[in-house]
């Protein structure tokens, strides 16, 4: 009987263990909701942005309003700030995605995320680089190799 009593013991002590590893799932799985409810928001605020900076310069090019070097940067600081607290939510999603978890609305984000990082990227730091730089040679090559058409045979 006392073997008998240990077995029905440790399965008691199984189906009480139970209830911690589905906590641990659960707790998993509401952060993954809780994740995509952030990024989803992010992106709805990315839009307001774009919305306000197209707004802007409609407004301008319309000559509703001038131009202003100020108006521009305050835009500008927005994407900046919306960039920076993007890259925390962009870590997250992308622990989340290592175990195993599809954050719904992810690529979207990323994209906006990328979006902006060519806003707010200084023109210099952003067509810098080593990929941009074999982007140049190998048009170069593909010209020397006659691969290329001249501009105003393009409509041919």
């Amino acid at each position: 009987m006392g073997k008998v009593l240990q077995l029905v013991r440790r399965q008691v002590e199984l189906y009480e263990e139970q209830p911690e590893s589905w906590k641990v799932e659960y707790d998993a799985a509401c952060h993954c909701y809780e994740v995509e409810q952030a990024i989803a928001f992010g992106s709805f605020i990315f839009g307001r942005i774009c919305s306000v900076d197209e707004m802007m310069r409609s407004d301008v090019f319309d000559e509703k309003m001038e131009y202003t070097p100020e108006l521009d940067g305050q835009i500008e600081e927005l994407f900046h700030l919306w960039a920076v607290a993007s890259e925390h939510y962009l870590r997250e999603v992308e622990k989340l995605e290592k175990e195993g978890y599809s954050v719904d609305g992810a690529e979207e984000f990323r994209r906006c995320y990328k979006e902006v990082r060519g806003i707010v990227t200084d023109d210099a730091a952003f067509f810098a680089g080593q990929a941009l730089c074999d982007l140049r040679d190998g048009a170069i090559d593909a010209h020397r190799k006659g691969e290329t058409v001249p501009l105003g045979r393009m409509s041919d």
